[in-house]
């Protein structure tokens, strides 16, 4: 439920009245007023959020008609009923004028934003060079990469271009201002080697994609959600946004001064496979509830600007993962990891002169070239009933999953460590 002021000319007033009656408002106010062009009726009415954009096309049609939308929840109710309950819990989504309004309302001073990005780039490149996640959560809440992400979700839904411009601007400059940071702060503490938070967020699943077409999914509901029935405030979703950018744009900044190539060839594409999923998802669950371009009071909609956004987010989403699974497995290196631990299990299944304790398996980034090593560290129990030496049962297990990971075809390296664990006597 919103509150909305509405001021029209004296003479348009009982045809404004009978059109605001119309969306049954509660506690409908009138009362004579003085404005610009003369004298005017003012209308207090308090309308439920869906129908606050049809409510505006149909006042478009009196000139010189004036309204102020208060964009907060208000609890308007009639005391002459036992529907006060039913009233007030009856809560609509946002129209899609007032989520498009707030997006605008958003952008804020380049001074603000500027600020918001190098700060969430230094606490982020923090957390990542001495492993802390507390840094890291708190660089995803300070970097401003949320606001962009929904406002270009927000702008090809509606179909506008001068909004799209500015998203994608902000977009382009906080990424660039964070890659910057990183870089800087990477050359000032003479950093040279790669932490392990900075591995650990540079390996990607296969199921990557996933992540970001939640995130946009949530983001998108957190702006068309009134915040009376929103159970994720925006501040979380904004932490998503900015927990599947923040890093791997800090990544770039730091694999290029590292000369860590790759790095920054994986972490290039985490950015572009975030950037494009959240806009596709989101982007459609704007449009499912009814953001789209509209004539009338909103003349900057262009109707073909989002079909031509689907098909192209589509596409480049589809090259996306067309690269992530020809490249094997630089871009799939969690999956494979993950895949090659199964597989080593099954190998124990069919081994009997020993019992797996425990199994690690993991990418190391060495500098030989043209290999993909894959350090697995395994400990392991003899069976009870085994006559194999040590070194009999480490032999027989590494050239198994060898063969195995060979017949797999992970196109790896992969770099064994078997320790045999003796219980006491």
């Amino acid at each position: 439920m919103r509150q909305i002021f509405i001021q029209v000319p004296r003479e348009h007033s009982n045809e404004a009245k009978q059109t605001i009656e119309s969306y049954e408002p509660i506690n409908l106010t009138q009362v004579d007023a003085e404005g610009k062009v003369g004298p005017t009726q003012m209308f207090i009415a308090n309308v439920s959020n869906r129908k606050i954009e049809g409510l505006f096309e149909d006042l478009n049609r009196f000139p010189d008609t004036s309204v102020t939308l208060v964009p907060t929840g208000v609890y308007s109710f009639r005391l002459d009923t036992a529907q006060i309950p039913d009233q007030v819990t009856d809560i609509d989504l946002l129209s899609p004028i007032e989520v498009f309004l707030s997006g605008l309302q958003s952008i804020g001073s380049w001074k603000g934003f500027l600020g918001y990005a190098v700060a969430g780039g230094l606490l982020i490149w923090l957390g990542l060079y001495i492993n802390s996640v507390v840094l890291l959560i708190a660089g995803m809440l300070v970097s401003p990469l949320a606001g962009p992400a929904m406002n270009l979700a927000i702008s090809i839904a509606r179909g506008d271009i001068m909004l799209m411009r500015h998203s994608l601007t902000r977009y382009v400059v906080a990424i660039l201002a964070m890659v910057v940071v990183s870089a800087a702060l990477s050359i000032l503490i003479g950093l040279n080697i790669i932490t392990q938070q900075m591995d650990s967020m540079s390996q990607i699943s296969e199921l990557a994609v996933l992540i970001p077409l939640v995130v946009g999914v949530g983001g998108a509901l957190s702006l068309i959600q009134s915040s009376s029935s929103s159970l994720v405030s925006g501040t979380v979703s904004g932490l998503l946004v900015a927990a599947s950018l923040g890093p791997p744009v800090d990544l770039i900044g730091i694999g290029i001064v590292l000369g860590e190539w790759d790095l920054v060839r994986t972490s290039i594409f985490v950015v572009l496979l975030q950037l494009v999923a959240i806009n596709l998802s989101g982007t459609i669950v704007l449009r499912l509830n009814d953001l789209k371009a509209r004539g009338g009071h909103y003349e900057r909609g262009k109707r073909w600007l989002f079909p031509v956004g689907m098909v192209v987010t589509v596409v480049a989403l589809a090259g996306l993962l067309l690269w992530q699974r020809t490249d094997p497995p630089k871009l799939q290196r969690a999956s494979v990891a993950q895949e090659v631990a199964n597989d080593i299990r099954d190998v124990f299944d069919d081994y009997t002169d020993a019992n797996l304790i425990e199994m690690q398996t993991r990418f190391t980034r060495t500098d030989i070239q043209g290999q993909n090593s894959l350090l697995i560290v395994l400990y392991v129990q003899p069976s009870e009933n085994t006559t194999q030496s040590d070194d009999a049962i480490q032999s027989q297990l590494r050239q198994s999953i060898q063969a195995r990971i060979a017949e797999e075809g992970y196109h790896v390296t992969p770099l064994i460590d078997i320790s045999v664990l003796e219980p006491p006597a």
